[in-house]
């Protein structure tokens, strides 16, 4: 039987829906709850997220356009990402760069398209002599020759190169030029990222090896070298991940991102750039978080952004469209079960897919213990090789456009965007707002709000806030020898046939340094760049994870297993008929484990006696009691102080008191547990009861 689509009724048989009638339905069920409390949301920005959107919603928001055109909201390109998968970019950031070569190689015959190299904190901070505990994680590269051996077997002119140099950014340009010359790379054929970044590197390191004024002048005279050159790369890079990493709420690493952006886009203009060759040179990076939505509307909102600086600076056309690339966000990184942030990175990265970006790095899952290995580089490609390859979210235009909701959700964060934007501009750009400490306490305050919600577990984190496990096996990963790498990165100082450097006083200081590098070490051209110069420096921004709180409690509780060959307990003292307790004594483990307190569990009952000489027997110094509110009313008071006369140092109740609250604390229960309790202190204050040490400030 064949079906035309005019058989195709679908929602016609039904009636028209009115939102008042549906409104009147919810809120019955609601059963007197507030409707705003109940089923609206805030965002870090506080935004509003409503329980349903319509076209209503839309209404006084400029029109989206279409793909290819003005705004550029739904991207870059006429065909979107339809015209070509986006750049599947890879980090590589193993010490030694034999073993980096080997990396890449794998990574770029099993799916990745692009690579970014990350080096070592010392290279960053433009020195030579990298320190033993510096040498675990980023590439050591040194010299030209290192280049050499690092790109062997990579093709520049089909594989693009991003560098992730930080402060030394210029002398690695520099070095990677000699490099490519060296290997006849043609230079307006090569596919380049230099990603000068200065303010980022400022913003991220505390220091840059000359002045910010002098930096961005550099910063301006690799862009020129670079459109003139090598029209095929770019050589600035405003990367919103340095604020995203600090705790930044969706709008905000928008507006501090675009206000940088802003800043070198002054300072290669004032240099003489024009303006479309300037615009061109700038690519921009964002981090996509566990929030899909939030993601897709961030990247969508940040190339409309970008347009209206351009348009308004004097630009139209193509150049307007902005050059964007996703990483995965590293905030949202777990040490702790760390085989679920695959799932974590699987949601950035569809986000990223579905916002149209250009290119995307997914972080590897162990990525937050130290280096990965060749599994885990391997799931990281073959996320993006899935999403790409198999789910075909390369074929369609912007999915996302014409939603009710994400339209709305993109219009609204680009609107509190671009206030933000506004205010950094008023006080005088990204510069002074950066130095003066504006950023810093404006992020300050995002990210008081966030450890809040995730003491709280109003935002969970699977695997540590919530349904932890306290017998995971560590992830094994490649274990480097600092010494062993130090050693060869001084052996490979020692070849370099050193000489003194003086660069050109006159015309392109680019072209001097690639003339120099054959001969000189990065942290000798860094120096000749900082000859005479006052560093730039300020108090660098916090890193900020989001697990962290949490895993450092993990890390008491393996302090202690280690030192008294056992994990801090707590009695599960179960009140009434298993049906009467369950429910509040796996609610009790799932808290307390979460703080890496073991539970033990007992075997219920209503008899005080037994339940009293039970936690006894138990050895353990704390107990809650789990069961039902009615058996609480009958047994609580007196359980509590029977099990004060066993030994018990501190009481918990599973569930909210109520009016009992006073009743209960007279007769010895000191806490109560329950959603929407702080989730965070409770366990501090068991861990100081239990004798582990909690560090820092975090109580």
């Amino acid at each position: 039987m064949s079906m035309s689509n005019t058989d195709l009724k679908l929602a016609s048989e039904f009636e028209a829906a009115e939102e008042q009638a549906w409104r009147s339905l919810v809120e019955a069920t609601l059963k007197g709850a507030p409707f705003e409390k109940k089923l609206v949301s805030q965002t870090y920005d506080q935004l509003a997220i409503q329980p349903i959107y319509s076209r209503k919603d839309t209404e006084g928001y400029e029109d989206s356009g279409f793909p290819g055109m003005m705004p550029f909201l739904r991207g870059s390109k006429l065909g979107g990402i339809a015209e070509g998968a986006w750049d599947i970019r890879q980090d590589q950031n193993h010490p030694d760069p034999l073993s980096a070569n080997a990396a890449l190689k794998e990574d770029l015959t099993r799916g990745a398209t692009s690579l970014r190299l990350v080096f070592d904190p010392a290279a960053c901070q433009g020195e030579d002599n990298a320190l033993e505990e510096e040498t675990l994680s980023g590439i050591t590269i040194r010299s030209v020759d290192d280049f050499i051996t690092l790109l062997d077997g990579v093709d520049p002119t089909t594989q693009t190169i991003s560098l992730d140099a930080k402060t030394a950014f210029m002398a690695a340009a520099g070095q990677l030029i000699a490099a490519l010359n060296r290997k006849s790379v043609p230079l307006d054929r090569a596919l380049i990222a230099f990603d000068a970044n200065p303010l980022g590197s400022l913003a991220r390191q505390g220091e840059l090896y000359t002045s910010l004024d002098s930096a961005m002048v550099h910063m301006a005279d690799l862009a020129a070298y670079t459109a003139k050159t090598m029209p095929l790369s770019t050589s600035v890079l405003a990367d919103g991940e340095v604020y995203a990493n600090s705790g930044a709420s969706e709008a905000q690493e928008l507006a501090f991102t675009i206000a940088t952006a802003v800043s070198y886009l002054r300072a290669l203009t004032e240099q003489g750039m024009p303006l479309d060759q300037a615009l061109g040179q700038i690519r921009f990076s964002f981090s996509t978080g566990p929030d899909i939505f939030l993601s897709i509307a961030k990247l969508r909102a940040a190339r409309k952004l970008w347009a209206r600086v351009a348009e308004a600076c004097g630009a139209n056309g193509d150049v307007c469209a902005m050059k964007l690339g996703a990483v995965t966000a590293d905030a949202m990184m777990t040490r702790r079960d760390p085989w679920v942030n695959m799932l974590r990175t699987t949601v950035g990265c569809f986000s990223a897919a579905i916002a149209g970006v250009d290119s995307i790095t997914v972080r590897p899952f162990d990525s937050a213990l130290g280096l990965s290995d060749s599994f885990s580089r391997r799931i990281a490609r073959n996320t993006q090789v899935i999403l790409c390859e198999e789910s075909s979210l390369n074929r369609v235009i912007d999915p996302s456009g014409g939603s009710f909701y994400l339209e709305t959700l993109t219009n609204d964060i680009a609107r509190k965007a671009w206030s933000l934007f506004q205010n950094v501009e008023s006080l005088g750009g990204m510069v002074k707002a950066l130095l003066s400490g504006t950023i810093a306490q404006q992020l300050d305050d995002v990210i008081q709000a966030r450890k809040t919600a995730i003491g709280k577990r109003k935002d969970p984190i699977t695997g540590v806030s919530e349904f932890p496990n306290l017998g995971e096996k560590a992830v094994e990963s490649e274990q480097i020898d600092p010494s062993a790498i130090a050693k060869s990165v001084q052996e490979r100082l020692s070849r370099l046939n050193s000489q003194a450097i003086t660069l050109a006083a006159e015309g392109s200081l680019t072209e001097s340094l690639v003339q120099h590098a054959e001969t000189a070490s990065l942290g000798a051209l860094v120096n000749a760049l900082a000859a005479g110069e006052t560093k730039a420096s300020m108090t660098a921004l916090p890193e900020f994870r989001f697990a962290e709180d949490f895993e450092a409690l993990r890390d008491n509780s393996d302090a202690f297993l280690e030192k008294t060959g056992k994990r801090p307990q707590i009695f599960l003292c179960n009140v009434g008929e298993i049906a009467e307790y369950t429910a509040r004594s796996t609610y009790a483990k799932n808290f307390f484990e979460a703080g890496g307190i073991e539970t033990l569990n007992g075997p219920g009952g209503d008899n005080i006696a037994t339940l009293a000489d039970t936690f006894q027997q138990s050895g353990a110094d704390i107990a809650i009691l789990c069961g039902s509110d009615t058996g609480y009313e009958s047994l609580a008071a007196d359980l509590a102080k029977a099990l004060t006369a066993s030994g018990a140092k501190k009481i918990y109740l599973a569930g909210h008191p109520g009016e009992k609250r006073a009743s209960y604390e007279n007769a010895g229960i000191s806490r109560f547990i329950h959603v929407g309790c702080d989730v965070l202190k409770a366990l501090q204050d068991a861990q100081d009861i239990l004798g582990c040490t909690i560090e820092g400030d975090q109580k």
